[in-house]
């Protein structure tokens, strides 16, 4: 399939829509295991749609950083947790600080 100009400029506002709505999470993330939840279950949704509008090497790479906040939000749930451990937060900031990063100033964004 060929990409006409329009095409390609509806793919790249979707991605720059895409990449705001990452964003908004990301700096929405307040510290909490609630922040959390909704912060794991926005950036899921944010990622599929990256993966299906023709960015997947870049939500491959962003599955990494996602899928650390998310085993720390599954251990928690395993362990009947509604709070966050010292090391937990830590190690939530630093990933979240990597994602802004990225969706800021993209490193590893490639169009397939």
């Amino acid at each position: 399939m060929t990409l006409n100009f329009d095409d390609n400029e509806k793919q790249k506002n979707r991605i720059d829509y895409l990449r705001e709505l990452g964003l908004n999470a990301l700096n929405s993330y307040d510290g909490t295991f609630a922040g959390l939840e909704r912060l794991d279950r926005d950036l899921k949704s944010v990622i599929r749609s990256l993966d299906t509008s023709g960015m997947s090497a870049w939500s491959q790479w962003l599955i990494g950083p996602w899928g650390q906040l998310e085993i720390i939000y599954a251990s928690a749930l395993d362990e009947n947790r509604s709070t966050l451990a010292v090391d937990e937060i830590l190690e939530i900031r630093s990933v979240v600080s990597e994602l802004i990063e990225e969706f800021t100033n993209p490193k590893n964004q490639a169009v397939n």
